[in-house]
């Protein structure tokens, strides 16, 4: 509601859609995130973390290729954008391109090393090649970083 009133006193405000699209994506309103990404990006089409934001909803509702598109425009304007390579290692895994999906991955922990998510990505990806020894080594620094290991065990038996 914060972000719609300072909407209806700022309508150009790019950076509440980009708010209030989170909102929406926190109660699972994925029609109404798409909704207000898609302006915050109209009106500020250099917002990397909002192509990134809207490519999660797109992936979220199974959009691969949009999603796809959003990470490439999220990493061509922030080549440093580690999340987008994680969540772009995210969707090759989820269409098995596990090769792709260990590089993208492997390029977000060379950018951030403390982004937990993306070792458990490339673990999932090094599973459904057979490199369990290599997984597992993801999986224990992930865990380090705060991952539970039992979410990250359902998540290798429920993935992709």
């Amino acid at each position: 509601n914060d972000y719609t009133a300072a909407l209806r006193l700022t309508p150009t405000f790019a950076d509440a859609f980009n708010a209030r699209g989170m909102a929406y994506r926190r109660q699972r309103d994925f029609q109404h995130a798409l909704q207000d990404y898609t302006m915050a990006l109209n009106l500020r089409p250099d917002l990397a973390a909002t192509f990134n934001n809207r490519g999660v909803i797109h992936m979220d509702i199974k959009q691969y290729e949009l999603a796809l598109s959003d990470f490439d425009k999220a990493i061509e304007l922030d080549p440093n954008n580690a999340n987008g390579y994680c969540n772009r290692a995210m969707v090759y895994g989820y269409i098995g391109d596990y090769d792709k999906s260990i590089t993208e991955s492997t390029r977000a922990t060379e950018i951030n090393p403390q982004l937990s998510e993306s070792y458990v990505v490339r673990g999932i990806a090094k599973v459904r090649i057979g490199a369990e020894r290599s997984a597992n080594q993801d999986f224990d620094v992930a865990e380090t970083l705060g991952h539970n290991r039992d979410d990250i065990n359902l998540r290798v038996t429920t993935a992709g």
